[in-house]
């Protein structure tokens, strides 16, 4: 992991911890697994329909959570560069 994903990652949980107060995780995590039972992986593009959320004081990034894990996404691409586990 670059050192640019690893201060995005960082920032993610942060970013993530704040947000679990407002919204309804439970309900977020289960959309997301039904697209991604097996896992999510590393390369993968996200479908549309999965919400992306911005990670403070980086551009490049963002994340979503798929079954209980985090993912940090290009935000270009929709493509995977880091899960989680």
């Amino acid at each position: 992991m670059s050192a640019d994903q690893q201060h995005a990652f960082l920032d993610a949980m942060r970013s993530n911890a704040a947000e679990a107060t407002v919204r309804d995780a439970s309900q977020f995590d289960a959309t997301l697994a039904s697209h991604f039972s097996r896992g999510a992986l590393i390369g993968e593009t996200l479908p549309e329909e999965i919400d992306l959320h911005p990670i403070p004081r980086h551009e490049t990034y963002r994340y979503a959570v798929m079954n209980d894990h985090r993912v940090i996404v290009d935000a270009a691409s929709r493509r995977i560069v880091y899960v989680v586990r």
